[in-house]
């Protein structure tokens, strides 16, 4: 049997020397779930229980208030990331097609492509931003290099952005090919233009215990599984200034169970905007929830088997096997201006916009399923009301 890699947690000297909470069973989870994944199954209730049920168990063994929330807040969490990972488990299929292409089987096999945007449409997106990326940089000349102060997702340029790219992406078979790996009509839904400067930090460990912080900083997944993205770059990016990478053997190689994958991904909101008393007890910074030391403490205290963060990067112990085999195996796009990668972040690991010098100005694409007028026309009065 091949040997799996050991998730970080159990020896991480940031994570040991405080008493776990004790789990009977993890009540056939990961059973259920893989049933609901591969459509032997149509009924989440199984799978539910078993999360009511893991947590009916810790919550009696909180020891105060700020563990009692963070169990409530994570339980919480956790079955409205379920209910979504199975929305997108049984939703309509549209019909397959009668010969898979080449790209479709690498993307299903590895959870990306690679390719590149025609100069003319790259210069015609440039001429779209300039304006937004010249304030960007004036802001990072001004010491605001926060990734909110360096990006935008809404406006008239924005939806100019999108509308190219849709038109760009079906006639280069990105749409098509997700068409057929969801399952579902895709089209571009978000879009955001970021601009990557040296002098961010929100990249950097927030709480080394080790002489060195391990190479594989902001390794993570994406909380959803049901919406794949793309990076493009709009300059020429190289290993220096903040190149895309994503790791396509890690969840075959890893120990990672689908109930660690699933807690993993919702942990990161715990303590977040949706309960203002347990977010007074944290200090969260950016996605390093870990870097606050009440938070990780109330993380160290779960039992090994749900043990497990989607932005596991910062935690990946030094010299370890994990951390030699995320290098060994990465994948980094590079490329001049154009060039991007589509990928499936629920399911691959990924990082970028780390930069060392110069700079990056890219587009942070999110896909989702293709709407008709009457159900836009629904969702926009909902969001009004």
């Amino acid at each position: 049997m091949e040997t799996k890699l050991e998730l970080p947690y159990k020896k991480h000297l940031a994570f040991t020397g405080i008493d776990q909470f004790k789990l009977s069973s993890t009540h056939s989870f990961d059973k259920h779930y893989v049933e609901l994944k591969s459509g032997q199954s149509s009924n989440p209730t199984e799978c539910l229980e078993s999360i009511r049920k893991i947590f009916a168990e810790l919550q009696p063994q909180a020891s105060n208030e700020r563990e009692s929330l963070f169990i409530a807040d994570f339980e919480k969490q956790t079955l409205r990331l379920l209910n979504e990972d199975v929305a997108t488990f049984l939703k309509g299929k549209v019909e397959p097609p009668a010969t898979t292409s080449d790209e479709l089987e690498k993307f299903t096999e590895q959870r990306f492509l690679q390719n590149q945007l025609p100069e003319q449409v790259v210069n015609e997106i440039n001429s779209y931003i300039s304006d937004i990326v010249k304030g960007f940089q004036l802001r990072a000349k001004n010491g605001k290099t926060k990734r909110e102060d360096l990006s935008i997702n809404t406006g008239p340029v924005v939806r100019a952005v999108k509308a190219l790219l849709n038109r760009e992406f079906e006639r280069q078979g990105v749409l098509p090919m997700l068409r057929q790996y969801m399952g579902l009509e895709m089209c571009v839904t978000g879009l955001a233009i970021e601009l990557s400067v040296p002098s961010a930090n929100w990249w950097k460990v927030a709480y080394p215990v080790y002489e060195r912080t391990p190479k594989t900083l902001y390794y993570h997944f994406d909380e959803s599984i049901a919406h794949p993205k793309a990076i493009v770059y709009l300059n020429d990016v190289t290993e220096k200034n903040g190149a895309t990478s994503c790791s396509p053997k890690f969840v075959r190689k890893s120990e990672l169970t689908e109930l660690q994958f699933l807690l993993g991904r919702s942990i990161g909101l715990v303590g977040r905007d949706g309960n203002p008393k347990l977010k007074a007890y944290y200090n969260h910074q950016y996605h390093q929830a870990m870097g606050c030391p009440e938070f990780r403490k109330d993380f160290s205290r779960l039992p090994d088997a749900l043990k497990f963060s989607s932005h596991f990067g910062w935690d990946v112990i030094p010299d370890s096997d994990m951390e030699k085999f995320l290098l060994q195996d990465e994948h980094k796009i590079i490329g001049k201006a154009g060039t991007y990668i589509a990928f499936d972040g629920g399911l691959l690991p990924h990082r970028g916009g780390m930069i060392q010098e110069g700079h990056r100005v890219a587009l942070q694409v999110v896909f989702g399923e293709k709407l008709p007028l009457y159900k836009k026309v629904i969702n926009k009065l909902k969001q009004l009301l």
